[in-house]
């Protein structure tokens, strides 16, 4: 490949861009990059991108990403010091209301592009949005059980909370 004048993590987006290990970016499907700056502070990981985030191409630009990235600045985190991205760079789509769990085999094709993202970033915390995010870290147990409270592990630390679709779906469980 011939070298690039692009920034590493532009260089980055455009080979996810061009991803085809996998079902969920084949065949004229979009797959989503993380958004953010090098040398973002926080990585927030979620699970997959939704309906929005697949027809921008844009990490958390849909209603649940919203509604963290307001939360987060209610909290007093700038967006600025935040890079937003997926575990899975696309949608595994839907059943009913539900959207469907990816694959192992999905994960593992796309967490070569997550650790890409790790390596370039250097986040001094990482967020994990929700149970699947957070068991790929390595942390066992269930989400209700670990919202909240920090891990360390191979990548660094790992805060973990629910996800932003949890979270809406049942608001009671926010203060968690």
């Amino acid at each position: 490949m011939p070298p690039s004048n692009k920034e590493p993590l532009e260089q980055l987006a455009a080979e996810i861009n061009q991803c085809r290990m996998c079902r969920l970016c084949g065949d004229g499907k979009r797959s989503v990059p993380g958004s953010g700056k090098i040398g973002a502070n926080i990585m927030v990981v979620g699970q997959t991108p939704g309906y929005n985030e697949m027809q921008y191409g844009v990490a958390m630009s849909g209603l649940p990403g919203q509604f963290l990235i307001a939360a987060m600045s209610n909290a007093g985190i700038s967006p600025s010091r935040v890079f937003y991205t997926y575990m899975v760079k696309g949608d595994p789509g839907k059943k009913g209301q539900k959207t469907l769990e990816p694959s192992e085999h999905t994960i593992n094709q796309c967490k070569m592009w997550l650790e890409a993202e790790f390596s370039i970033v250097k986040p001094k915390i990482i967020i994990a949005l929700g149970a699947v995010v957070m068991k790929e870290f390595g942390i066992k147990g269930g989400i209700q059980q670990n919202s909240g409270k920090i891990f360390v592990t191979d990548f660094g630390p790992v805060l973990v909370i629910q996800s932003p679709n949890a979270i809406m779906a049942k608001p009671v469980d926010a203060p968690k």
